[in-house]
């Protein structure tokens, strides 16, 4: 079944054979995209078999969400739900299917997520494509309201007409860290943000493609803080644990893990976003500077 009213942004940098991966899994999918839209700074984030398929490719500059923003702009005009997708996801082959039948009885919704059932680093494609297959095949879709801090940037399907007033903030650099929080803030003013949880698919996450420790370890506390300064948390006390876990964490695996130097970069990024925020600079973008 061809759905002409669902688009899919798929952003992608650094791994080709990755996203060439997903998109198949994208087009094994029971409802096909009326359109797929993948978002890459040139042509060499591309396979060679990747550019036979029927799919709009778009320039885009390097980041998350510049890159996302590019392709919304490339949207035809009949779509009228927006699936964006990481380059390294594993869907079940009803995931679109299900997100249909959660959209079309609730005009309420503005923003959905479905349901990861794995989210593990580096794991083979083989290896996500059997956990599916276990999940089996959902019999009906099952959905629930989840708060805007839950949603996750893996897999977000968003109504258009939300896009003609929300973007994602390009201001969060690179990866983007927290900016799936940031848009489902920004949805959750509109309407409802849900959770769709017969619309499965693994995350496989490979460390391939990905910012350096120490800029990673900026945005862990910068970024919270710069939503915060937008409004987009529940309480103080919530941004508050975001910005003292990852110096927890990273600090005491420095001293004891089989990861000193990489967790040493994290906690050194840490500090220099909290040198920054104490000076009142509250400025994600200055991960750049790294």
């Amino acid at each position: 079944m061809r759905d002409d009213a669902l688009g899919v942004i798929i952003p992608s940098l650094g791994r080709p054979a990755t996203l060439h991966e997903t998109l198949l899994s994208v087009l094994r999918q029971s409802r096909q995209p009326g359109q797929i839209i993948v978002s890459v700074p040139d042509d060499s984030h591309l396979a060679p078999e990747s550019r036979q398929l029927a799919i709009t490719f778009v320039r885009s500059e390097t980041g998350l969400c510049r890159q996302r923003n590019r392709a919304i702009e490339a949207l035809q005009p009949g779509i009228e739900r927006v699936t964006f997708l990481d380059d390294d996801v594993e869907l079940h082959a009803e995931y679109f299917e299900q997100m249909a039948r959660l959209f079309a009885p609730h005009s309420e919704v503005v923003l959905a997520d479905g349901k990861v059932l794995l989210d593990a680093r580096d794991m083979s494609r083989a290896e996500a494509e059997a956990i599916i297959a276990a999940a089996g095949t959902p019999q009906s879709a099952a959905v629930k309201t989840i708060g805007p801090q839950l949603a996750y940037g893996c897999n977000l399907t968003v109504r258009r007409n939300a896009l003609a007033t929300l973007r994602f903030d390009e201001r969060l650099p690179l990866y983007g860290y927290m900016e799936d929080r940031d848009f489902a803030f920004g949805c959750a003013r509109l309407g409802a943000v849900m959770r769709c949880e017969s619309a499965m698919l693994v995350h496989l996450r490979p460390t391939a493609g990905r910012i350096s420790a120490r800029r990673f370890g900026f945005s862990q506390v910068m970024n919270p803080l710069y939503l915060w300064s937008k409004g987009n948390y529940v309480t103080r006390r919530h941004v508050a644990w975001q910005v003292c876990r990852p110096f927890l964490i990273n600090g005491a695996r420095a001293v004891a893990s089989n990861e000193k130097a990489l967790r040493w970069r994290q906690f050194a990024g840490n500090c220099y976003a909290l040198t920054l925020a104490l000076r009142g600079r509250i400025a994600p973008e200055e991960m750049l500077r790294l």
